[in-house]
């Protein structure tokens, strides 16, 4: 049964690795627009023309996890350094899906493979190295802007 088990998790790592891109690709964006924009809403999700009315901006939070070995919620097992992050309001159709990320003047992209079952929904959960790629983590949490891509 085991053996049953590690061949199932195998299969599925090698299809994901199929069906994910290898590298994000920048976007060729319209003078004056960005998915990510600046502007703010009361429910703290905005979409903007036709590529963002498909992809919502977050205004949100981020905090940090360890992985500690478990498996996340798409399957498989990363480390604390890679770019990934938990999502809340989890559904399998996030999963392997690309991140953008902007805090403190910095951009970062990041794959969501985890779930977050105690975050607002504005937040993201990070892993501990990207985390720090913004901020040192005795912040424990900072203000984000974040969205699918």
């Amino acid at each position: 049964m085991q053996f049953l088990l590690c061949l199932l998790t195998a299969f599925a790592a090698l299809a994901s690795l199929l069906v994910q891109p290898a590298a994000a690709v920048p976007v060729t964006q319209q003078p004056g627009s960005s998915p990510l924009d600046e502007r703010s809403s009361s429910n703290n999700a905005t979409s903007h023309g036709s590529l963002e009315a498909r992809h919502r901006i977050h205004h949100g939070h981020a905090t940090w996890y360890t992985q500690n070995d478990k498996e996340v919620a798409c399957g498989g097992w990363y480390g604390d350094y890679d770019s990934i992050v938990a999502v809340p309001s989890w559904h399998h159709d996030h999963c392997f899906r690309t991140v953008k990320i902007k805090a403190n003047g910095i951009t970062k992209y990041a794959r969501a493979v985890d779930s977050c079952d105690s975050c607002d929904p504005s937040q993201l959960d990070m892993s501990l190295g990207l985390f720090q790629a913004f901020e040192d983590l005795n912040v424990g949490e900072f203000d984000i802007e974040w969205g699918f891509v």
